[in-house]
């Protein structure tokens, strides 16, 4: 067996003895990534019969909510671990979609009959030897329809270099012949050990390492398996990824999780304006100086063919990336959380997803108070309209607090969204949903669910229980009884201080607010949606 062939052997025995929970990843999904192309000028496919191939997906739970919500797409995922393909397959059946074909397959030996508009490719380039990159990088150039997109994504210096550090410490303190996950926690004695010593320490360097080091230990023990034990982990400067794609006739468009440089966040005065000249304007090399600023850890790297990119006239030159080509089309949906003021700092608007936060003035209040009034993607036209009945509008500021907003990444954006609906007299779920949220209930560890933004959700039991009634034929006034039967029955028990609790105890009007409470949660969710009838 030649090298490559057992490092691709070795890869795939790791994930069959340690699976990698397959969870939904908002950044990578193709409505992210078609957003974010036409965004930046390019015209990708639509997403309604969209064509998409993922590499290295696991059990297939990255491309499950969009395989329901599009169920004329055609997807392709294919992974190294026959365990997880089977398992995926499974649970694709189990669900009733029909539109996902899961192969266990080496991506330097498979072929495709297709090309794909879009292809994904999270958490593997830094993870696999050069010939598999290469090979990644071959399938995207052969297989991306000319107008596709491409994700992928990378563990990245210069951030990862404070994490090889980790790394090196939790390799020589663990025993090698232990099983994976057994190796990750006797490291994390190690981590604390050694974290505990280093917040004594007056060297500022040694309290970085204390925080990297209990950052790590708040992981989950299979992601620290794979990423910190595994045979490969090479992070790799973004430069270099660009040499890597060029030579593959791939250009890269943006990035998934920052959109574009927050410049007025990171600089004064004119000292942007000066890394830009010093830079000849081009975007690569003024994003890897960022990095180098902000020690950026990981990468999300949207990316096409070069002729794409000279089709629409789109070059490398930083003043073009920082303009949003239909900006006035743009649907987005953000969920934004108001801060009060404090002695220390004043009041400020923070988005739930990432560290984005936002100063108080009138006009944002006013605009923070319509997002949050809706239950679905807002239109940036719209907004404007809105916005201009008050005196305190200013088209400036309105212009740069949603620029600000729709280049952030918890962000969801959309150029065709679907209609929010609620549920009716008889609320009804679509069965691919149903078993959708039956299987994650009985299988936590394979995959997750989302709500209507791809967002990671954890439902509780109740709702997850709750959900396999709504098929259309009963009312509030049923499920209340069906509900009062399942606890009288045992299906369903209630538990306080650890004592289970009997359904005598509550009254039908309360366990009609249970239901209630539990159709609102996942109302907001978005599992009610009328598109997905």
């Amino acid at each position: 067996m030649n090298e490559t062939l057992q490092h691709t052997s070795d890869l795939a025995q790791g994930y069959n003895d340690l699976p990698y929970t397959s969870n939904v990843f908002t950044h990578c999904q193709p409505t992210r990534l078609h957003a974010l192309a036409k965004m930046k000028g390019l015209d990708p496919a639509p997403l309604a019969n969209a064509k998409v191939l993922e590499i290295g997906c696991s059990y297939g739970g990255n491309l499950l909510p969009y395989a329901i919500r599009y169920p004329n797409s055609q997807i392709v995922g294919i992974d190294l671990a026959e365990y997880q393909i089977n398992v995926g397959k499974q649970m694709m059946q189990a669900v009733g979609v029909e539109n996902v074909e899961l192969v266990t397959a080496d991506i330097s030996q498979v072929s495709f009959k297709i090309q794909f508009d879009y292809i994904i490719c999270h958490g593997v380039f830094s993870w696999v030897p050069e010939s598999v990159q290469q090979a990644i990088l071959q399938t995207i150039q052969d297989y991306l329809a000319p107008n596709g997109i491409a994700y992928v994504s990378y563990n990245t210096y210069p951030g990862w270099k404070i994490k090889d550090i980790a790394k090196e410490l939790m390799l020589f303190s663990s025993h090698s012949n232990l099983p994976l996950l057994e190796r990750a926690e006797q490291s994390f004695g190690a981590l604390k050990f050694t974290s505990d010593i280093f917040e004594r320490s007056l060297n500022p360097f040694a309290n970085v390492l204390a925080n990297t080091f209990k950052d790590i230990m708040k992981s989950e023990k299979y992601y620290i398996a794979h990423e910190y034990f595994e045979g490969y982990n090479n992070p790799l400067y973004f430069k270099d990824f660009i040499q890597k794609i060029s030579k593959y006739n791939l250009s890269y468009v943006t990035d998934s999780t920052r959109p574009i440089i927050f410049h007025h966040f990171l600089f004064q005065n004119e000292e942007y304006n000066q890394i830009c000249q010093f830079f000849e304007n081009k975007l690569e090399s003024v994003e890897q100086y960022v990095d180098f600023i902000e020690n950026r850890q990981f990468r999300t790297s949207i990316i096409t063919h070069k002729a794409n990119l000279d089709t629409h006239e789109i070059s490398n030159n930083i003043e073009e990336y920082s303009y949003c080509h239909h900006f006035y089309d743009i649907y987005f949906a953000v969920k934004i959380e108001f801060v009060e003021a404090t002695p220390e700092k004043a009041a400020y608007w923070t988005t739930s997803v990432g560290s984005l936060e936002l100063f108080y003035t009138p006009l944002r209040a006013h605009l923070f108070e319509y997002l949050q009034s809706k239950n679905e993607p807002c239109k940036v036209r719209d907004v404007f309209d809105w916005l201009s009945q008050f005196p305190e509008y200013n088209e400036e500021e309105v212009i740069s607090t949603l620029f600000i907003l729709i280049h952030s990444y918890g962000t969801y954006l959309s150029f065709s969204p679907k209609k929010a609906s609620s549920y009716k007299k008889k609320p009804k779920i679509i069965e691919k949903y149903r078993n959708f949220i039956k299987f994650v209930m009985f299988n936590p560890d394979i995959t997750n669910l989302s709500d209507k933004y791809y967002q990671p959700i954890k439902l509780d039991f109740f709702s997850q229980h709750l959900a396999q009634y709504l098929d259309g034929t009963r009312t509030i006034a049923d499920l209340t009884k069906q509900v009062r039967q399942d606890f009288e029955n045992g299906t369903l028990s209630l538990v306080k201080n650890g004592i289970e609790i009997s359904s005598n105890d509550f009254s039908d009007k309360e366990i009609k607010q249970m239901v209630n409470n539990g159709l609102k949660l996942l109302d907001i969710n978005g599992f009610f949606d009328v598109h997905l009838r």
